[in-house]
């Protein structure tokens, strides 16, 4: 071959007609399966509790095959962890959300706004569901962590909308209310979401309690009331 002839590069495969939109339709299919499998997951842990909460039982919800299900979560732990995520964001939107709404029914005052955060504790879909986390959040250490997480960004949305209600309150009584009502709305979880006693005299209480904690003048260490 002489110096003034070159080598000929071979000729780069061309991409076939399609690939990308192939491509793209097989991740949309392949995320809604993993949706379908997660929202058969969170059936399976309602109904069912975490004891009995296995990824055949899972694959029987979704009908599908354990290794399918596998294929997209492989193994238990990681479709526990990302069951948990879903539980977790999806309720932390809804409430978020809530707190925003422009709906009068909504958050229309303080009491209003203290009515729903206990009511919401003790309805059937979100007792049972966080029930079930607190196990989990126990048998797993990245389940804690999600909670814990969660529970803070809670107390963040609390403490915001008794702050729309009250804008000139201090902020550490605000906060203070903020924990008492969370913690009101989680201990009604397991107290009153069976309904078998009425959640009208700890409705009353809380408000009563948290109006109390945020209306009562502050007094500095060392003082007192005149």
């Amino acid at each position: 071959m002489s110096d003034n002839q070159t080598t000929a590069k071979p000729a780069s495969k061309a991409k076939k007609p399609g690939t990308k939109t192939a491509g793209r339709k097989a991740n949309v299919q392949g995320l809604a399966a993993r949706e379908a499998i997660l929202a058969a997951a969170e059936s399976v842990l309602a109904n069912h509790g975490y004891h009995q909460f296995s990824t055949r039982r899972v694959a029987e919800a979704c009908d599908i095959s354990v290794g399918n299900l596998t294929y997209h979560f492989p193994g238990k732990v990681k479709l526990i962890e990302a069951l948990m995520q879903r539980i977790c964001t999806r309720y932390a939107t809804s409430r978020r959300d809530t707190e925003q709404s422009p709906d009068p029914t909504k958050h229309r005052d303080f009491e209003g706004a203290v009515r729903w955060i206990i009511e919401d504790a003790i309805s059937s879909e979100t007792s049972r569901l966080f029930v079930e986390l607190w196990v989990l959040a126990k048998h797993h250490d990245f389940g804690a962590e999600l909670v814990d997480d969660f529970y803070a960004l809670a107390l963040i949305w609390v403490g915001d909308s008794l702050r729309s209600h009250f804008p000139e309150a201090d902020d550490s009584r605000v906060e203070a209310a903020a924990e008492l009502l969370l913690t009101l709305s989680e201990g009604s979880t397991v107290l009153l979401a069976r309904g078998q006693r009425p959640p009208e005299r700890l409705i009353e209480s809380a408000i009563a309690a948290a109006r109390h904690i945020i209306e009562s003048e502050t007094v500095k260490p060392g003082e007192a009331h005149a």
